[in-house]
């Protein structure tokens, strides 16, 4: 007997119901949120594999039971009644409006939940879904959040200095310091509709590029100094930094403002002392100096008085002249005031130079200075008075550290490291040495030797040496044992172009 031929029709749409139960199942059960579906009297009679994962049961333990088991109180008591008040009168709490709502593990433990309900008729009969989300760590990562801000806003509203955050150039914050550095409160900053207001006219466009090269990633950082209008339009010099951060899920600006107008009002006042020093104290000392040396070199075998003189004036002179040169010079290094000028230098005539001026003080203490310079030695950009100011430093050490009768010598030569070509200018002594545990503290400001000093000076010889190489981009190295004299190296990169010293 043959089998009756089915439609055609039916056969596909057969197929189409098949095929889209089975999409349905796949989908649900590789969902990563839970998906529970129940009757209308509350019964469980689907438990996707994401919520048994999410609560922790199987589903067999779940399905045919009441949904009501996955939750505490008071959400378990109130469940059915939510369901007969909703069959009855029709009022949404939940359905189609979702909800943050509390969650109950196998293990006992509570969790929060996102919820969303639809409703739904199958066969006539009203049934209920909801797609869960555990939102345990979002609550971690909020609390975490909440906490830190908590904790910026404890310390920006105590701190000392201006700061806040840009978002679209409005100030989406700012804390008590930079209102009242502005002269404004602080819902009149964060109610500009452009903080750029705040910045110098002629400033502001520069203003807006550096705002303009965080956001979009050129930097991450920026420091910044410029002015910024008070109020009442007094303008202010403001010193900062500004920094990419996340606002809000957005990119934003953090940044810092301190008026220092007052300090570069001091700074201007600084400037001047040293200026007023180096023409009303350096100029009549420079005559001091003239005329002992002079009076020593007149003086006759008869006039010892007179010569011994001469020969002290001479030499606290000279001291004097030193401690004035390395006041000046740190100082200005210390401000950030010092640019080296770089120019193509003879390094070896430079060089030759100093030499010339330690010779005389050598010979008074019957010391041997001496001078080697490598054939090769190129001419190179550097600033030739800051350079002969580190190695006059190094020398007048040696000459202070090395008894009578010592060896010193300066030594010039070229080195090639990490693809660079380096002058070396090495200066060395037979004098006492540095001890090991002072060695790493001789480069530091003011500090003196424990022991075997014979000089009057402030501390400030070495801290200058290795400011001056470092502005060069070079850096200096020691070299020493006690009772055996020291060498320290100054490395100057020989490929150093004019503007970019530091």
């Amino acid at each position: 007997m043959e089998k009756p031929e089915i439609p055609a029709e039916k056969t596909e749409r057969e197929t189409e119901a098949v095929f889209e139960s089975e999409v349905n199942r796949a989908v649900i059960n590789a969902v990563l949120d839970g998906i529970i579906t129940i009757t209308s009297d509350g019964t469980v009679i689907k438990f996707n594999p994401a919520a048994e994962k999410i609560f922790g049961y199987e589903s067999s333990e779940v399905i045919g039971r009441n949904v009501k088991m996955l939750m505490p109180e008071p959400y378990r008591s109130e469940h059915d009644a939510y369901i007969n008040n909703y069959l009855r009168t029709g009022r949404k709490k939940i359905i189609g409006i979702g909800r943050e709502v509390k969650g109950l593990r196998k293990d006992g433990s509570e969790f929060p939940l996102d919820l969303a309900v639809t409703e739904m008729r199958v066969d006539g009969r009203r049934m209920f879904t909801g797609i869960l989300r555990d939102i345990t760590e979002n609550k971690k990562i909020e609390a975490a959040l909440k906490e830190s801000e908590a904790k910026f806003r404890t310390l920006s509203e105590d701190a000392l200095i201006g700061i806040y955050l840009i978002q679209d150039i409005r100030f989406q914050y700012v804390n008590p310091e930079l209102a009242q550095m502005l002269g404004y409160s602080v819902g009149e900053l964060t109610g500009m509709n452009n903080m750029l207001e705040c910045v110098h006219p002629d400033q502001r466009e520069m203003a807006r590029q550096g705002i303009e090269s965080i956001l979009n990633g050129q930097h991450s950082s920026l420091g910044y100094r410029g002015v910024w209008l008070e109020k009442d339009g007094t303008p202010i010099e403001v010193e900062g930094k500004a920094a990419f951060t996340l606002y809000r899920g957005r990119p934003a600006i953090i940044g810092t403002a301190l008026d220092v107008s007052e300090r570069r009002f001091l700074e201007r006042q600084r400037m001047d002392f040293l200026a007023m020093i180096t023409h009303d104290f350096k100029s009549p000392l420079t005559t001091i100096l003239a005329n002992a040396e002079l009076i020593s070199i007149m003086k006759t075998g008869t006039d010892v008085e007179t010569a011994g003189m001469a020969d002290a004036i001479l030499r606290s002179g000279e001291r004097l002249r030193r401690l004035v040169e390395d006041f000046l010079v740190h100082s200005r290094l210390n401000s950030g005031g010092l640019t080296p000028d770089i120019a193509v230098v003879n390094a070896r005539e430079a060089l030759k130079g100093v030499i010339t001026d330690f010779k005389n003080m050598a010979g008074r203490k019957a010391q041997t200075l001496e001078a080697e310079f490598a054939p090769d030695i190129p001419a190179i950009y550097m600033d030739a008075r800051l350079i002969q100011r580190a190695v006059s430093n190094l020398l007048q050490n040696a000459l202070n550290y090395t008894p009578e009768g010592g060896r010193i010598w300066l030594k010039a030569e070229r080195t090639f490291q990490d693809g660079r070509n380096f002058l070396v200018i090495s200066i060395s002594d037979t004098g006492s040495g540095i001890p090991a545990s002072e060695q790493s503290k001789v480069f530091q400001k003011y500090y003196r030797m424990s022991k075997g000093s014979r000089s009057a000076g402030a501390g400030l010889g070495l801290a200058i040496v290795k400011a001056v190489t470092e502005a060069h981009k070079g850096w200096v190295e020691l070299e020493s044992a006690e009772g055996k004299g020291s060498t320290f190296r100054l490395f100057i990169p020989e490929d150093l172009k004019a503007g970019e010293a530091a």
